[in-house]
């Protein structure tokens, strides 16, 4: 009796280990190049405004146009243009309310985007990842050794992360968490930040939704911004 309970011991002690192992290998993964409070304050005008659709660098993702060599595609009034007005037909929302010199200071930072070859351009951002390499959120079973409640709504919305990891690799994230170098909506799945943001949650269950209807990840990202661009967390 005194071996099997030393047995049980062992087992719940490596799979401890192993659990917190992959919690922190998540959380530590593809931090960003600088810290927020690191960067100028064009940089981080774009990132608090832009980068929840277009990432940090404006490489893109899905439906969201990469903006490397925007600025030598366009002229700055162009550029202004589409940023205060927004585009419809590609889901992008305007921000009417930039002031002149922020309009200005984002110009700046966009004109520094630059391919890194010849090569690269706006279709990058149709080139689909390879399925085998789509990256995964905390499983549902690591979150009970975390220090926060594991509700029904959490293990819901990250059981859904788990089954369409590829869509919300995809899909912005507005819980205004771009600054903690996030990318996507995936991103808040793939450390504990999403079992305590009922936006993260919110938009997990109307994308499984969207997705179960059947909709492309195109059109659920589209509709995903439509809801809850305007329900966004706004920098401060």
């Amino acid at each position: 009796m005194r071996t099997i309970f030393v047995s049980f011991v062992c087992v719940v002690g490596l799979l401890s280990v192993s659990l917190v192992g992959l919690v922190v290998a998540h959380q530590g993964e593809e931090p960003p190049k600088k810290e927020f409070e690191e960067l100028t304050k064009e940089e981080q005008l774009y990132i608090k405004q832009c980068a929840a659709c277009h990432n940090w660098g404006g490489t893109g993702k899905g439906i969201f146009r990469p903006l490397i060599g925007i600025t030598d595609r366009l002229e700055q009034a162009q550029v202004v243009a589409i940023i205060k007005k927004g585009r419809e037909e590609t889901g992008m929302p305007a921000f009417p309310d930039l002031t002149d010199p922020e309009m200005e200071a984002l110009y700046t930072y966009l004109s520094t985007l630059k391919p890194s070859n010849p090569k690269q351009d706006s279709e990058k951002a149709e080139e689909k990842p390879d399925q085998g390499q789509v990256r995964q959120p905390l499983p549902v079973s690591a979150l009970y050794w975390m220090n926060k409640p594991v509700t029904q709504p959490v293990i819901d919305a990250y059981t859904l992360a788990e089954e369409h990891a590829a869509l919300f690799d995809e899909l912005p994230c507005f819980c205004n968490c771009a600054p903690l170098g996030h990318n996507s909506l995936l991103e808040c799945y793939r450390t504990t930040h999403a079992m305590s943001c009922s936006l993260c949650r919110l938009e997990a269950t109307r994308a499984g939704r969207l997705s179960k209807k059947g909709e492309s990840n195109a059109q659920v990202a589209q509709q995903i911004v439509k809801q809850f661009w305007h329900r966004r967390v706004k920098p401060q």
